[in-house]
């Protein structure tokens, strides 16, 4: 919901769609100019034949599986407005793999491929928290789902921390955890 605050506050309208319930509810908590829903599929149903300007998702594919991120990013494509624009933001495993990060570690089994399950954790030590099991998918893999979806991909770039932020970015400099997408 951070997006969608800002976005909120600066008069979007934001319609906000997760498939688990706690994560509505903490959503509605950040951001009550909101108005978020859990995803049953259906968007068009959802948003009773409105079209969207943009539509944004952090962090969420890589935790779909192929067949029914295929179904959701069809089902987004076809409400999003004939100017539209979809802006994805997920881990770059394909860079990150092998990487320790100071906080962020991925733990890639020996021989990854796409589709496995990468076991995500945050902190070091006593304070490792464990996020997620996330899907490792490449750059290839993100253009075809997107390509069989009907997006057209605008950019697929590689977020990197800028020098003055410091030497403690370095290995984020070097290989960038995250990819950022834009299509249409």
């Amino acid at each position: 919901a951070n997006f969608s605050a800002v976005l909120s506050e600066n008069g979007a309208k934001v319609v906000g769609f997760d498939r688990d319930g706690r994560v509505i509810k903490e959503a509605q908590r950040r951001d009550p100019l909101g108005d978020y829903r859990v995803y049953r599929g259906l968007l068009a149903e959802s948003l009773a034949g409105r079209k969207a300007d943009i539509i944004i998702a952090t962090f969420s594919f890589c935790l779909i599986p192929d067949t029914e991120l295929c179904y959701i990013l069809r089902d987004m494509r076809m409400v999003l407005s004939q100017e539209g624009q979809l802006l994805v933001l997920e881990p770059n495993q394909e860079k990150a793999h092998g990487v320790e990060f100071s906080n962020l570690h991925y733990h890639h089994k020996e021989g990854v491929q796409s589709g496995d399950l990468v076991q995500v954790t945050l902190g070091s030590g006593e304070n490792t928290i464990l996020l997620t099991d996330d899907i490792y998918r490449t750059y290839s893999d993100y253009r075809l789902l997107l390509e069989e979806a009907g997006f057209v991909i605008e950019q697929m770039i590689e977020p990197r921390p800028d020098e003055a932020w410091g030497d403690e970015w370095e290995l984020e400099r070097k290989y960038p955890p995250f990819l950022l997408i834009t299509a249409r």
